[in-house]
């Protein structure tokens, strides 16, 4: 048995940090795009916990299996399909493809609005992007227009029906990367 979940990247267009002593209402404002490629996570049975990454560390697996509380054995195998640490949301997308993949994997019931949150959390506790997780529940181009994690802040998706593709390809540490 495996479950797989699949979260775009984002790119942020322009933006406003929203600071907050609540970490659930810290985020930013502003607008950005969801992109074809981000980060698929994919939960499998194992005899104890195995961590596959094709990139970058545990860091944020292991923040989100931290707030979740959750010390069962599987294995969790993500494909980054983007350049990390590069301004795409790859750690957004890494966290929030494993709250729903875990969530669906172990039957949890949690809501989306409450695996957003967890994977908001991790997000600010390890100080990455303040917008990257509500704006990957969204489509196309996102407004976002109140600051917060998926069920707190809000966001207004346009686009949602691409006419037009653009190609965008950008070269990160001598590797060349269409989007």
């Amino acid at each position: 048995m495996s479950n797989s979940v699949f979260v775009p990247g984002h790119i942020t267009g322009f933006f406003t940090i929203e600071d907050h002593e609540v970490s659930l209402k810290k985020g930013s404002c502003g607008a950005g795009f969801l992109l074809s490629k981000g980060v698929k996570t994919t939960i499998s049975q194992s005899n104890n916990l195995k961590i596959d990454i094709n990139q970058g560390n545990s860091k944020i697996i292991d923040e989100v299996l931290s707030i979740m509380d959750i010390d069962t054995n599987f294995k969790i195998t993500q494909d980054i399909q983007l350049p990390i640490a590069a301004g795409f949301g790859t750690s957004a997308a890494s966290a929030l493809s494993l709250t729903l993949a875990l969530n669906d994997f172990l039957n949890l019931g949690y809501s989306r609005d409450l695996c957003g949150q967890i994977a908001h959390m991790a997000e600010i506790n390890l100080g990455g992007g303040l917008g990257d997780v509500i704006a990957q529940t969204g489509k196309g181009l996102v407004l976002r227009t109140a600051s917060g994690a998926p069920g707190i802040g809000e966001i207004k998706s346009f686009c949602e029906e691409v006419k037009h593709q653009v190609l965008l390809m950008i070269s990160h540490k001598e590797k060349i990367f269409q989007l």
